[in-house]
């Protein structure tokens, strides 16, 4: 029997985040497996999303149609009153409820209009909301793409003590809450982690690899260019590497609000011909290929969507031990180099030792493509299958 399934994610137009990457291409793979599939989002953009979404699957932006935009009738104002309820005299949480009613009613009324065998939600300011508006109605997964310690115990996607407390609140109403890694699961309250599910993401298999030191001597970094990627620790790690590997040099592609600040860093260490800032790729595998080691500095990751598309091209990788989402992919001294200390000179050491260990890099790069072989589409849709028609059943 046909299932009407619908992926919710608030903003999708022409961002290119691991988040909407995984909304499409799950929103693909359910659609091919004979499901009718829409996407809704509540956003102001009507440009297309950064990845190829197939015809069978339907784009419906909430804020956009009009028609369910009227005031709320006696019985949804009779509803929302009830959720108020037990806040009464709490004038954050009333103002929580005030500046988003509207969004909640209005998409609401649209993911109801479809009539959803499920609904599936992508990310805190998506997931909290509609949970609010639609937790009793309909079954929903919750899907997490970050670190739990940050979307739920820091301040990134809302600085309001009150909604930080509905993020998590509102996971009562779920049917399931899927994470990354199975670790996550720990940051839950034990009652809700019998519907915490970790289902890893998707990595495609590459056919072709590369070949390590052909002539590049490329260190490659990719990624949003925000604190949280840390590349200012990575730009200041290369003066280390220059003076014992002078012909090497640094890549790292990827847009963002940190960007006058790299390239601030990089005048102040007269590195304009090491390394180089190359905006964004639409084509990230080729750029890989062409490399000879990755480095993710990051502080924190979901997964490290970055990482695994360098390990399918066989590329030695160097992350920290102390990054979630790095650390539980990354082996250290088998798939690359994973640092104890988090500075620019350890970073430094750890790019030189795969440097002059050529025998220690390719062995890293081979057994980097053969672990992420485990993250191909076929195992990782099978068990999102599973998930599904358990919550369904």
């Amino acid at each position: 029997m046909q299932k009407t399934i619908v992926l919710c994610i608030k903003y999708l137009a022409g961002i290119t985040g691991g988040a909407e990457r995984n909304v499409v291409e799950l929103a693909n793979h359910l659609a091919d497996t004979g499901n009718k599939v829409f996407i809704v989002v509540y956003e102001k953009s009507d440009a297309s999303p950064a990845f190829v979404l197939k015809p069978e699957v339907t784009i419906i932006n909430a804020r956009k149609l009009h028609q369910f935009h009227n005031g709320p009738s006696p019985v949804e104002w009779a509803e929302e009153q009830g959720r108020r309820r037990a806040y009464a005299g709490d004038e954050d949480a009333i103002r929580w409820f005030d500046d988003s009613f509207e969004m909640r009613l209005h998409w609401g009324r649209v993911i109801l209009s479809l009539e959803p065998s499920l609904l599936i939600t992508f990310l805190p300011h998506t997931s909290t909301p509609l949970l609010e508006q639609l937790g009793e109605r309909l079954p929903i997964i919750v899907t997490n793409q970050n670190t739990p310690a940050v979307d739920y115990f820091s301040e990134k996607h809302d600085t309001q003590a009150f909604d930080r407390y509905k993020r998590l609140k509102n996971l009562d109403l779920a049917r399931a809450v899927h994470v990354l890694i199975p670790e996550f699961a720990s940051y839950f309250p034990e009652h809700l982690r019998e519907r915490v599910h970790a289902i890893p993401n998707v990595v495609h298999p590459v056919n072709e690899g590369k070949s390590l030191f052909d002539s590049s001597k490329t260190i490659i970094a990719l990624g949003r260019f925000d604190v949280q990627k840390q590349f200012d620790l990575l730009i200041r790690s290369m003066p280390f590497v220059l003076e014992k590997a002078p012909n090497w040099h640094l890549k790292i592609f990827g847009r963002g609000q940190e960007e006058d600040n790299l390239r601030t860093l990089i005048r102040r260490h007269s590195l304009q011909r090491s390394v180089l800032l190359m905006g964004r790729t639409a084509k990230p595998l080729d750029e890989l290929r062409k490399a000879d080691l990755f480095v993710i500095p990051s502080s924190y990751e979901g997964w490290g969507l970055t990482l695994t598309e360098a390990m399918s091209v066989g590329l030695p990788c160097i992350g920290f031990q102390d990054c979630s989402g790095v650390n539980w992919i990354l082996r250290d001294g088998e798939t690359g180099v994973l640092l104890r200390e988090r500075s620019a000179e350890t970073l430094a050491d750890g790019i030189l030792h795969l440097i002059n260990d050529s025998t220690l890099a390719r062995r890293c790069g081979e057994n980097a493509r053969a672990f992420v072989r485990q993250f191909s589409p076929e195992k990782v849709y099978a068990v999102w299958d599973s998930l599904i028609d358990g919550v369904l059943r």
